[in-house]
């Protein structure tokens, strides 16, 4: 699976400019050929200019739901390999206002990938969050605005 999608990632890297904050559901979507999403996933990955950021968390939840394939592994090891996800250590840098953002949406409940996304934005790392999660319609950046976001809706 590894060796089919690289080529379509290839697609785009030349032309990156700005970052898009990427959550589990996209990147589990382009893993799997049988996810609702795929084909949407593979066509933002054909339109978008954007490279691609997330942290430590995301990678951890789409190993394991991705039953940590040998795939998988290799998919996600290539993208970052060929610099087109950069991964940042958001909880070890920024664990006080991680957990400050947990407790803010424990009603949700947010997961720690969520909040950990969210500190980025709000660190101004990325222009957009691409998502899946309909809880980032209700999460609200540092001075409580909606985020903006690449959604399927």
């Amino acid at each position: 699976m590894a060796k089919k999608t690289s080529p379509q990632i290839k697609i785009i890297s030349p032309a990156m400019e700005h970052r898009v904050i990427l959550d589990t559901g996209p990147l589990t979507a382009f893993l799997n050929r049988r996810d609702n999403y795929h084909y949407w996933m593979l066509g933002q990955l054909q339109k978008t200019t954007s490279a691609f950021i997330t942290c430590e968390a995301v990678l951890s939840e789409t190993l394991y739901l991705a039953g940590h394939s040998h795939a998988a592994i290799l998919a996600i090891s290539g993208m970052i390999r060929e610099d087109l996800i950069r991964v940042y250590p958001v909880m070890s840098e920024y664990s006080e206002p991680v957990l400050q953002l947990m407790k803010k949406y424990s009603d949700l409940p947010a997961s720690l990938a969520d909040v950990c996304l969210l500190q980025m934005y709000n660190l101004g790392m990325g222009d957009k969050i691409m998502t899946l999660d309909s809880d980032f319609r209700i999460f609200r950046d540092k001075k409580s605005k909606p985020l903006k976001l690449i959604t399927p809706q």
